[in-house]
């Protein structure tokens, strides 16, 4: 993969119709399609299906890199992304443990009930947090 972020780089691309890509994230990367010289932005999602957005042409690497992380986090609610939890289901336990101690205990108990009917028994709680999208969730209600 070609080093974008360098103009004399991009001008020793060769001029072809398909982008040359740079990876910004698991699954996004950033494109730039030498001859008209305009950059893209790319997405897989866990389904496998593939997102793409032109960005424009005439603006420097910073100016596309940070359109395209601008579109990705609207896409997927963050382009990048910090661990806090392993998973949803963690962080639903975690949530509960702050219910018990600021003295919610019944509050804590009737949420513990609802998510071991509705959430625990499916696949979303065993996401990696910081993998979960706005889809999964949208999905899962």
């Amino acid at each position: 993969m070609a080093d974008l972020s360098r103009k004399r780089d991009r001008e020793r691309l060769s001029v072809r119709r398909e982008p040359h890509w740079q990876r910004l994230d698991a699954g996004a990367y950033l494109g730039f399609r030498r001859g008209p010289d305009t950059w893209l932005v790319r997405y897989r999602a866990r389904d496998g299906q593939q997102q793409y957005k032109s960005i424009g042409e005439a603006i420097d690497f910073d100016e596309a890199k940070r359109q395209a992380e601008d579109w990705l986090q609207q896409l997927t609610g963050s382009a990048m992304r910090s661990v806090t939890r392993s998973t949803v289901r963690q962080a639903l336990e975690d949530y509960l443990g702050d219910l018990s101690r600021h003295g919610r205990q019944s509050a804590a108990i009737d949420a513990l009930r609802r998510f071991k009917k509705v959430i625990y028994k499916d696949p979303l709680a065993d996401i990696a947090l910081e993998r979960a999208s706005r889809d999964d969730f949208e999905e899962w209600r």
